[in-house]
Parts: C-alpha cells; structure tokens; sequence
C-alpha cells in the first residue's frame, strides 16, 4: 500500500504537474522584444518562440519596471536654452556653464560637455545629404551658417566648412570667420592633408 501511494505521487508530478518553464536566454528576450516593436501579436511571438503565452506575458510584466524607467539628469531642465544658444552660436561648455549655473543649474562639466559636443555634431550632420558612391570617388562640401560671434574686436558671422567622404561617410568640419575663395582653398588643402589624399 505504501509503495502504491508512493508510485502515484511520481507518476502525477510526471503527468499531471506542469514543469516550471525555463528561463529565457538573452537571444530569445532580444527576439521578443523585437517583435514586440514590429507589433506582432502575442501569441505569434509565443508560437515562434516554442513558449506559452502566460511565459511572454510574465516576461513582458518582469521587463516593464526597466523599461519604463526614465533617466534624469540635472541637465534636462536646461537642454531647450542650451539648445537655443547653441542654434546661433558656437559656444563652448565652459561658458554655457556659468550661463546655466546664473539660471540654478548645479551639476558638473562633464555632462554637459558630452551635451554640447552631441548637439553640434548632430548640426553638422544635418548639413550633409547622404548619397552613395565608390571609396575616394568623391566628397562633398557644405556651408553653414552658426550665427555672429566677437572677432577681433568686432562681430563676424560665423561659418561652419563641412567636408564629408562619400563612401566611408568621414566628416571634417572647421568654424571660420570667411568663405571667401582663399579661406577655402586653405580649408580644402588642410582637409585633403589630414584625411591622406584627394578625392578622384
């Protein structure tokens, strides 16, 4: 009678219980959430991944506190007026800082340094139109133009020379107070100089 009870036990956990599912590898959270994106319904993601679809919904709900997570920082409150200065004029961190810190902000350099360094990287690359060609086929060149700044004792107009590689997409840029011809034969000279050669 024991060893009755006993094989009944083992053949209900074999049987009947369901076996708690595996954790999800890293490739297949990936694939999820990909598929999430591509908005693919839930129990297609589970069909492809060979799970049930309480295992994608119980995934889904463990993911959520993360991804709904948004960082702050003490720069945010102060991106649209850095962003506005930066859209005329090409200043460097050290005085936006005192400018934002005369308004309350209180952190550091370095955060707003890697700001302002992606904000006029994104300037230059909305002046150039992608296009495909061959390697050292071609290169295009653009003007921008980056508002006044004091030159000399007097205002300039501040231009931005963009030079941009057609195959390897390399950028070579300079801020300059002219663009007359022989501001930009020394442009183009010292470009061709620094990237290895002239394009064809």
């Amino acid at each position: 009678m024991r060893y009755r009870a006993r094989v009944g036990f083992q053949n209900s956990a074999s049987h009947g219980a369901e076996r708690p599912p595996r954790m999800m590898l890293p490739s297949e959270r990936a694939f999820m959430n990909r598929l999430m994106s591509e908005k693919v319904p839930i129990a297609e993601i589970a069909r492809r991944l060979g799970r049930s679809r309480q295992t994608i919904y119980n995934q889904l709900r463990r993911e959520e506190p993360t991804s709904a997570r948004k960082r702050t920082s003490k720069l945010d409150d102060y991106k649209p007026y850095l962003d506005s200065r930066l859209a005329r004029f090409d200043l460097p961190a050290t005085v936006l800082l005192e400018e934002i810190r005369k308004k309350g902000y209180d952190g550091g350099l370095s955060i707003l340094k890697e700001y302002v360094a992606g904000v006029k990287q994104r300037e230059v690359r909305r002046l150039v139109d992608r296009f495909e060609t061959e390697p050292g086929r071609q290169a295009q060149i653009d003007w921008g133009s980056c508002g006044t700044i004091w030159h000399e004792s007097r205002r300039r107009r501040l231009s931005l020379f963009v030079l941009v590689l057609g195959y390897s997409r390399v950028i070579w840029a300079r801020f300059v107070v002219s663009e007359r011809q022989p501001v930009l034969f020394e442009l183009l000279e010292q470009a061709f100089r620094e990237l290895g050669g002239v394009p064809r």
